[in-house]
Order: C-alpha cells, then structure tokens, then sequence
C-alpha cells in the first residue's frame, strides 16, 4: 500500500515535494493551516492537539509580536482558548520550563556578543565545547535568535552553532521587514520566511562566520539603499 503524501507548510522556501502540497505562506505557522482544515471538515480536536496548535501560534509569532501576527491569528488563539486552551499553563511550559545547564548555555552565548556593520548586525555563536561543557544540545536553543535580535539597532540579527562535533555550523537568521533573511539564507543553500530564515555552513563556527559575514554586510547595505524589497 503506497500512501500519499500531503505536504503542508507555511515556509516560503517550501520545494513542493509532496503529492498534494498544501503551502500558504501567508499563514503564520502550519498549526494555522492544520486550525483552519480541522474547522473545514468539523473534526473533533482532543486538547493535547488544541494546546500544540496554540504552541504553534505562540512560537511562530514570537509571542504575538512580530509582523504575521494578524487579526485573524489573534481569532484563532480566542478561538484555541474557548476550545479549552491555558494560555499561562502553554506560557510557562514553553518559556519557563529551563534547566541551570540551558541558562549557563544562554549565558555562554549572550558572552558571545559581536557586532558587525556599526551594530546593524548582531551576532552570537556556540562551539560544540560549550554544549559539551553545560551538558546539553542545540535543542536547547530555540529562543536564542531572539538574543541578538534584542540589539537596539540591530537590522539583522544571526545566531551561529556548532553541530557534528564541530563539522557543520548552523545559522538563525533574523532580520527587519525591509532585510529578507529567507534571499540571505539562500545564498547558503537554506531558506524560510522574509523575516526569519537558516542555513547550515559546512565547516566550525570560526569558518562559518567569514562565509556569512560579507553576504550579511551587503543584504544590509541593500535594505539601505531600498534594494531589499
């Protein structure tokens, strides 16, 4: 028996490889498009999937702050907390919910502080000997592209780490509505939103950095000069 297979995204980037593809990328997360096919077709919702919907919203919305966050996602989180959601219970379960080794690994990487292009780059990054030393992972970092992008003045914001033992280097991009991250992103085989995108780098962190830093410097120059469009 051959399943077919249903591909459903919100990533600009997306390449199509499903038999149906389902790709919106003006929804702010999949759990968007998985809300509204679940009102479509009236199914019955259970709460573990109600509460990773709700999540869905919270994290790719960046807590209901940055520029996706629409009327209609704000609907659609009173219509996940009617259905039954905590808000504070989700909340705290997503951003509270840290270990002593994740806060030294944040510490780690708010030390890490560069910053290129007269501080309209941001940048931090994490060597596998800094997961090792606190005992954790790259799983442990989810929040840290909002370290550098906390910069005042701060157009692009990137977040580099380490991966297979230092073989390959991964990198979050952040940056203003007039940067596109996802055409940065690109140039290194990655991809994802105008607004949020990555890539991975072969090589360590130390490396990674001169390849991305000359493309970054000139994505911002551009979105001077209005070219970033």
């Amino acid at each position: 028996v051959h399943a077919t297979l249903v591909n459903i995204d919100h990533h600009i980037s997306n390449a199509n490889f499903g038999q149906i593809n389902w790709v919106d990328s003006t929804a702010a997360a999949t759990g968007e498009l998985i809300w509204r096919l679940a009102a479509c077709c009236g199914w019955s919702v259970p709460a573990v999937a109600l509460e990773g919907l709700y999540t869905a919203l919270v994290t790719d919305t960046g807590q209901f702050a940055y520029s996706n966050t629409s009327a209609r996602i704000l609907r659609m989180a009173a219509e996940l907390v009617e259905a039954g959601v905590d808000p504070e219970y989700t909340w705290r379960r997503i951003f509270l919910n840290k270990s002593a080794a994740e806060l030294k690994l944040e510490a780690l990487a708010r030390n890490s502080l560069e910053v290129w292009s007269d501080g309209q780059i941001s940048v931090i990054g994490l060597s596998h000997q800094d997961f090792a030393a606190t005992g954790t992972g790259p799983e442990a970092t989810q929040e840290f592209p909002g370290i550098p992008r906390s910069l005042a003045g701060a157009k692009l914001a990137l977040f580099f780490y380490e991966v297979d033992g230092g073989r390959t280097t991964k990198v979050s991009m952040r940056s203003v509505q007039e940067l596109d991250a996802c055409e940065l992103a690109k140039q290194f085989g990655g991809g994802g939103h105008r607004q949020a995108a990555g890539c991975s780098i072969p090589g360590p962190l130390a490396q990674a950095k001169e390849k991305v830093r000359p493309a970054a410097e000139k994505a911002v120059k551009e979105s001077e000069n209005g070219q970033g469009q």
